[in-house]
């Protein structure tokens, strides 16, 4: 389950490394433009240089998404590849117990269509605005009973990378658990995590938002 996709400006990057050291490289051959006594001590640079930019670049891409994070369900890859059956079990038993909710009415509700990277266009029910933003979430048994004492862990991510992680408490008032200062600095695409324990059951539910 673990996401081994690079970002494209990782590959951007490497490619126009490599490529201005292959360049330097043939011009050095081709054309002699340094003496001959110098051109192994420059190749070996260029040669050392291009490693040390691929290493920096991909222990900053290591740091802005840790590949030991599953940023669906906020604990580590390991932890959900063992778990993950008992996860849809734990959903489906949540939702034949409970009615719930989401409302993002403190901001944009108008359905939006994004282009994905191979060209199709995702819909979002909802989308963020830069930012401060805020949603709730409404849960009720199937009697029609509002659950207050429901505990909630909720996460706010950007879909590929955890640089934008928020941990957001919930209030509850008006028979809703509330979730306020969502601060959004950038445009993309997120998602909405929460982790619910309630008396009966538990579950964890996910909704994508596109921010704008």
């Amino acid at each position: 389950m673990q996401n081994l996709d690079i970002p494209l400006y990782i590959m951007a990057t490497l490619i126009g490394v490599y490529a201005v050291s292959a360049v330097f490289v043939i011009l050095v051959k081709r054309f002699n433009l340094i003496k001959r006594s110098l051109a192994p001590y420059i190749i070996v640079a260029s040669l050392i240089f291009m490693f040390s930019a691929l290493s920096a670049i991909l222990v900053v891409s290591k740091t802005l998404n840790p590949p030991e994070n599953d940023l669906r369900y906020m604990q580590s890859y390991q932890e959900v590849d063992k778990r993950v059956n008992q996860i849809r079990e734990d959903n489906a038993v949540f939702d034949s117990i409970y009615n719930y909710e989401f409302k993002f009415t403190k901001f944009s509700n108008e359905p939006i269509g994004v282009k994905n990277t191979h060209g199709k266009i995702d819909n979002f029910e909802h989308s963020f605005t830069i930012g401060e933003n805020g949603f709730s979430f409404a849960l009720n048994d199937k009697t029609g009973e509002v659950i207050t004492d429901a505990k909630i862990a909720a996460q706010i991510s950007r879909v590929d990378t955890n640089a934008y992680d928020q941990e957001i408490n919930a209030t509850f008032g008006e028979n809703e658990y509330n979730f306020d200062n969502i601060e959004i600095k950038s445009e993309g695409r997120y998602r909405v995590t929460l982790r619910v324990l309630a008396p009966a059951a538990s579950a964890y539910l996910i909704r994508e938002i596109y921010a704008r």
